[in-house]
């Protein structure tokens, strides 16, 4: 199964060719190790600049974000979900380009092949939860942690409680996300509503990628970065 999981990681980063998206090199089997050569990537992820110096400030993670939301784009145009979304897979250049990565989870949405559960507890979609299929809205759900991620400095959603609690609370499909009252109080309104778009529990009612670029929150960034 892990060299299946493999092959279908090599087979599908060979594909894919974006600005936005980690380039697969090549491959080598030494033993009973495999290698998977990526780009390098030296600014780290998101994750570990989290980690060393807290939470973005508002402008930054709306520029991360429209990166991400490009990526995404292309991913889900070419079939195929990357189903583990988060800031320890978001990797950024040393000029502030992020690029999407470890592939290890994606499939092709339009298929059967691995159905089974995929991505990480604090980042599921409600409907991975229930143990339905993971299309593109799943990501944009992980888009949205990855976004409460980096304005908080903290895995999504840690003011709910451990992993399994979190899980519980966005499974429900009859409850509101509970978003961090301290957050609410001083992100935008844009980016109030980006997040709550993003978190809509039904899947097929949550906006597109192409969409979530369409509101203020990403098209105020657009405006302001065409000035400078």
């Amino acid at each position: 199964p892990k060299i299946a999981m493999l092959a279908s990681e090599i087979r599908i980063m060979k594909e894919l060719k974006h600005e936005h998206i980690v380039k697969y090199i090549g491959a080598d089997r030494k033993g009973k190790t495999f290698y998977i050569f990526m780009e390098y990537v030296p600014g780290g992820s998101l994750r570990s600049i989290l980690d060393e110096f807290g939470a973005f400030p508002e402008d930054v993670a709306r520029k991360y974000s429209y990166q991400m939301l490009l990526g995404l784009q292309y991913l889900h145009d070419h079939n195929v979900v990357h189903r583990d979304v988060k800031g320890a897979n978001v990797l950024v250049s040393v000029n502030g380009r992020v690029r999407l990565s470890d592939f290890g989870s994606a499939h092709y949405f339009d298929t059967d092949e691995d159905q089974e559960m995929r991505g990480t507890a604090y980042w599921l979609a409600p409907e991975v939860i229930r143990g339905e299929k993971a299309t593109s809205a799943a990501d944009i759900w992980s888009l949205g942690c990855t976004i409460l991620e980096m304005l908080t400095g903290e895995v999504p959603f840690a003011h709910i409680g451990n992993s399994v609690a979190v899980m519980v609370a966005n499974g429900d499909p009859h409850t509101t996300v509970d978003i961090p009252d301290s957050l609410n109080m001083s992100m935008s309104f844009a980016a109030r509503d980006f997040l709550l778009a993003c978190f809509n529990k039904v899947p097929h009612c949550r906006p597109t990628a192409l969409e979530l670029m369409q509101m203020p929150f990403i098209t105020e960034f657009i405006a302001i970065d065409d000035m400078v």
